[in-house]
């Protein structure tokens, strides 16, 4: 009956290599009592395919950010590309010769 098409993703997700995050946030007043009352948690994942954590790790917190603190009935998903500041430069191609002596 929960066949959904976003929960047949997350599904998917869960057979492959993930990074997770959890952002948990306790009751201030409650921690001055030395009792530790959970307020909120967000749980974040990504898929480790062509990534790093590092370089996830700010982009994830980024996306989740607005579900911080606040109750959602279903997972949330985004799909969104790292940025990545990168560029490859083509220059003039040459011709090696095989030093095998095969044509």
């Amino acid at each position: 009956a929960d066949r959904t098409q976003e929960r047949e993703f997350l599904r998917d997700q869960t057979n492959e290599d993930l990074y997770f995050v959890v952002a948990s946030a306790y009751d201030g007043q409650a921690l001055a009592r030395g009792e530790r009352k959970l307020a909120w948690r967000t749980s974040m994942t990504v898929n480790t395919k062509g990534v790093s954590m590092a370089e996830t790790l700010i982009p994830l917190v980024t996306a989740a950010a607005p579900f911080f603190g606040h109750e959602t009935a279903e997972p949330q998903i985004n799909v969104s590309r790292v940025p990545r500041n990168t560029r490859v430069d083509v220059g003039t191609p040459t011709v090696v010769p095989d030093k095998t002596g095969k044509p």
